[in-house]
């Protein structure tokens, strides 16, 4: 009897480990399903984060090349891009639309040059055409007085943001004004918690350019 009791022990012994080793199994796949899709929520909100971002940014840089003239009147060519003293290092020297043609530069600073921290590693490109005003296709050939300008913001992560528009050499802001006037071109908000948070950004274009009041 005393025998038949010891294995009986042992039995319930084996037992209770094959239970244990079953439900750390169970538990662990389950551990590691909830950190996948807690991590898949996070990844996916960085995403679409980043995304805003990029879409403010597109918006907002090309509000800035919007406020500028069509073309350089005292320019002694009809190339596109920069003219002598003029980089694209620094657009405070800009004078026109396509003084920004080639634009590519990683780590985004206002017109002004001041550096924006928050936006490390962010590229924006940007590129200038002439387009044949009845097809609607580049032309290299000479100004066509409509120009099509393509901004592309892209972040860290690769996520890559582009906005299209199109500068008229007849159109609203080449009219010269009566008086002295700015045209507000581009409305926006920047909300930031904190010194060290990622500021959340977000403007629009205006269609119909509203002067300034002040």
């Amino acid at each position: 009897m005393p025998q038949l009791n010891l294995l009986r022990n042992r039995s319930r012994r084996a037992l209770t480990l094959l239970e244990v080793v079953v439900a750390t199994l169970v538990t662990g796949a389950m551990l590691v399903a909830a950190l996948e899709s807690v991590g898949a929520v996070f990844h996916t909100n960085r995403q679409n984060a980043d995304r805003l971002r990029g879409m403010s940014l597109t918006h907002e840089l090309m509000a800035e090349i919007m406020a500028m003239p069509y073309k350089n009147p005292t320019a002694t060519t009809s190339l596109l891009g920069t003219e002598s003293g003029e980089s694209t290092a620094n657009r405070a020297t800009f004078d026109d639309v396509d003084d920004y043609n080639g634009l590519n530069v990683v780590g985004l600073r206002t017109k002004s040059g001041t550096i924006r921290p928050v936006f490390a590693g962010w590229r924006t490109q940007a590129q200038v055409e002439w387009i044949e005003v009845s097809t609607g296709l580049v032309w290299i050939l000479g100004d066509t007085g409509l120009k099509r300008i393509t901004v592309t913001v892209t972040s860290p992560t690769g996520d890559a943001t582009q906005l299209v528009g199109y500068r008229f050499q007849e159109g609203v802001l080449e009219k010269s004004p009566a008086v002295d006037t700015s045209a507000v071109t581009w409305i926006g908000a920047e909300l930031q918690l904190g010194p060290d948070s990622n500021p959340s950004r977000m403007g629009v274009n205006l269609l119909n350019h509203t002067p300034d009041a002040e």
